[in-house]
């Protein structure tokens, strides 16, 4: 961006009516929405004021607006660089390294369907974003209310049949259970962590919760709250392991959850269900102490744990561990064939 003034002036005889900055980063492409950088690092703040100094400059100076686009990471062919990648890989992907993005070619309309996790209502009219919020509130009219079932399953099959009621009635060819797990997650969500959901759809407008900050949150395409982890760059772990969703730890969906995967992992105990848990792809803190709470209440594991009979009263130590003896008390000399003994 620092280089367009010279760009202007070399391509004098062509007239440039728009600039488009492509991104692949919905957090950084929010705080420059936003024109506030909720962020400690003084380097990456330095930096954002200057995208956003030179835009209104190039504006004011050259009459020409500076627009900010959206792209996925799989999009993005200075990724494979940056990045890294095998030889077989870069095979797959020499199409859009050597020719670009196929969708920068189509109508400038088009370009606006890119689905963004990161970025309020307000920044999305703002880079003329569509996304549809009204799957939220579908269920709005029939709400399932949690507290009532006992069980995972029941509940993911009655919030399930709401939504295949739905999709018929809007003649819809969508799974009903991925709809029903994104809606309870949303639910349980937006009650456990509404001030952790109010910061991540408008960070501009509140501070940043220590939640966020320590757990590295972020919403997906879904508009889920996960946790941004350590391992993004393992080939062994899904995208869900490497960010898990984020659970509350006293809410009764929770609570199901754990109880699910304690009866998947067989009863094994907390550190297997805690194990299970977060290789399904969720994140709970303090999980050992909500793990806890729930596998000491399960039934079937009190039956099998507890003894048949109580532990007999312990005799007393044998006297050779309890007395004290000098040393050489107790001696003996080894021979190394027979004595001859004369009477």
């Amino acid at each position: 961006m620092k280089c367009f003034p010279f760009i202007k002036e070399s391509l004098n005889d062509i007239p440039i009516k728009g600039v488009y900055v492509i991104t692949d980063a919905q957090v950084v492409l929010s705080w420059i929405l936003a024109d506030f950088v909720q962020t400690k690092n003084v380097f990456v703040r330095n930096r954002l004021q200057g995208i956003v100094q030179i835009s209104k400059k190039v504006k004011s100076d050259f009459n020409i607006k500076i627009n900010f686009q959206y792209t996925s990471t799989d999009d993005n062919p200075a990724d494979y660089i940056t990045r890294g990648l095998t030889i077989k890989k870069f095979k797959d992907k020499f199409s859009l390294w050597y020719e670009g993005l196929k969708w920068i070619r189509q109508e400038e309309s088009s370009w606006c369907h890119r689905e963004l996790g990161c970025i309020s209502k307000v920044q999305m009219e703002r880079i003329g974003a569509s996304v549809n919020y009204a799957a939220e509130n579908e269920v709005a009219t029939s709400e399932v209310k949690l507290e009532k079932f006992s069980s995972l399953c029941k509940l993911i099959s009655v919030t399930s049949l709401v939504f295949k009621f739905i999709n018929k009635l809007k003649k819809r060819e969508i799974d009903p259970e991925l709809q029903a797990n994104a809606y309870l997650i949303k639910t349980m969500q937006k009650q456990s962590f509404s001030k952790e959901l109010d910061f991540l759809l408008d960070p501009g407008g509140n501070s940043m919760p220590k939640l966020v900050k320590n757990l590295n949150l972020f919403l997906d395409h879904k508009g889920i709250i996960r946790s941004m982890g350590r391992i993004g760059k393992s080939e062994y772990h899904s995208y869900e392991v490497q960010n898990p969703i984020l659970l509350g730890r006293e809410h009764h969906l929770t609570r199901l959850i754990i109880q699910e995967y304690h009866q998947r992992s067989q009863h094994l105990g907390l550190a297997t269900t805690l194990n299970e848990i977060r290789l399904a792809g969720y994140w709970i803190p303090q999980a050992r102490h909500a793990v806890k709470n729930v596998v000491s209440t399960c039934l079937k594991c009190k039956r099998y744990n507890a003894v048949s009979f109580s532990i007999p009263n312990l005799t007393n130590l044998p006297a050779p561990r309890v007395n004290f003896v000098r040393p050489y008390l107790h001696t003996g000399a080894d021979f190394t064939s027979h004595v001859y003994v004369k009477g």
